[in-house]
């Protein structure tokens, strides 16, 4: 079921109805939206949400800006072996994210290879000889619409990594099916 953002117009008074000018609301439609936003509030209320802007909101179809992270650092410290952060562009899923990735890997001298079947990137070969590293793969949200960007647990499975030097290092990412969060509305809460 679709979420939806219900927004009373502003004016100079502020137009809020009991401290209340947004409301997220789950409904089949806009129009469920806009009526359950009214049943919240008894009283003349009626215009307000009458004129309210009802915005549906979904989450996003592919990984448009959002980031795969790919680091190794060596056990006791020093300098990552590799730190490679691929940007999803329009209509990308996370196979493509995984591939982009691989591409990056290679290119920093890395043996990766992305399996978009079992969607496992192998961020380095044992030919690589740093299966011993930490592997820190990381999906981010773009950096347009978040201040801080905190990783997404849900977009990496699983790791093997900190194992001996001759060995893989690798990571499963989500599925493409994978639903990327959206901060559908901020409000402040009552007291």
């Amino acid at each position: 079921m679709p979420g939806f953002i219900v927004k009373t117009p502003l004016n100079d008074a502020g137009n809020r109805i009991n401290d209340t000018d947004m409301v997220m609301v789950f409904a089949a439609d806009a129009g469920d939206a806009r009526a359950m936003a009214k049943s919240l509030h008894s009283g003349d209320t009626n215009a307000s949400w009458d004129d309210a802007t009802v915005t549906q909101q979904a989450a996003a179809a592919d990984y448009e800006g959002w980031r795969l992270r790919c680091r190794a650092a060596p056990p006791g410290g020093g300098p990552n072996a590799f730190d490679v952060t691929y940007t999803g562009a329009a209509s990308d899923t996370m196979d493509l994210m995984g591939a982009g990735a691989e591409a990056l890997l290679d290119a920093a001298g890395q043996t990766a290879t992305y399996t978009g079947a079992t969607q496992v990137l192998e961020c380095a070969d044992i030919a690589d000889g740093i299966g011993d590293h930490f592997l820190l793969v990381e999906l981010l949200p773009p950096l347009a619409t978040s201040k801080d960007p905190v990783a997404i647990p849900g977009g990496v499975v699983s790791k093997v990594d900190e194992g001996i030097a001759a060995a893989i290092l690798s990571a499963t990412l989500a599925v493409d099916a994978y639903v990327l969060p959206l901060v559908g509305g901020q409000g402040k809460q009552s007291a």
